[in-house]
């Protein structure tokens, strides 16, 4: 996977107090300050499933720090804490996409949140790996592996969620594995000329009947996604 961007001079350190405090704006914006547990340290959540609501305690990972078109932006990846509750196998975990900008006088304002995002298993999101990347010119999304195991069968895919609007949208899914057995992996091409301000995809396949194949896939702007046919 594409390593994180990289760390910027010019730009707050994650542990900062304007990014903490971005951070703590971001988390009581998407779950209520009123929710927040002192005790278990994190924001309680209550998300309705197809057959139940089920109760989340919300932890926010490592801020990332990142240059965007109009200055420093913070990205901030929340996931649900499986140990916080008992869920059966099929309660899915949750995790929360957020985004602002800063103001040079260390304001913050929104650029993008998506509080609850259902993915995983167990109550465990299986989140947090998840790798921010530069997605297009001054913007940036989360590649990561999402899937479970449901009835004895593995199911991974690789996917890539980046703002549209006000929201996280998964822009990107394609399975980690090919229908001849190889390997998929994903990457963003960032050298490359920017679609509707999305760089193209590029897809590697390994093993399999193909010893090696790579495919780009350009940002559809009509579709809002990058469109996958195997």
């Amino acid at each position: 996977m594409p390593p994180a961007p990289a760390a910027n001079a010019s730009l707050p350190t994650a542990d900062s107090q304007v990014v903490q405090a971005t951070v703590k704006g971001l988390m009581d914006a998407a779950y209520g300050a009123s929710h927040y547990d002192t005790a278990r340290q994190c924001w309680t959540h209550a998300f309705e499933t197809p057959n139940d609501t089920l109760d989340y305690c919300m932890k926010p990972a490592a801020p990332q720090v990142v240059a965007g078109a109009d200055g420093a932006q913070v990205y901030l990846l929340a996931y649900s804490d499986p140990s916080a509750d008992s869920y059966s196998q099929v309660d899915p975990g949750l995790k929360g996409l957020m985004a602002a900008s800063l103001s040079a006088d260390g304001q913050w304002k929104a650029i993008a949140s998506s509080p609850a995002i259902d993915a995983g298993q167990a109550g465990d999101c299986g989140c947090r790996d998840a790798r921010l990347q530069q997605v297009g010119p001054g913007l940036y999304g989360w590649l990561a592996s999402e899937g479970g195991v449901w009835q004895g069968v593995a199911v991974i895919r690789e996917t890539l969620t980046a703002p549209v609007g006000e929201t996280f949208k998964q822009v990107a899914t394609i399975p980690d594995t090919g229908s001849d057995g190889g390997k998929l992996a994903l990457q963003v091409d960032a050298q490359a000329a920017a679609t509707a301000g999305f760089y193209p995809l590029v897809v590697t396949r390994t093993g399999g009947k193909a010893a090696v194949d790579r495919k780009v896939i350009p940002f559809d702007a009509g579709k809002g996604v990058y469109p996958w046919t195997p």
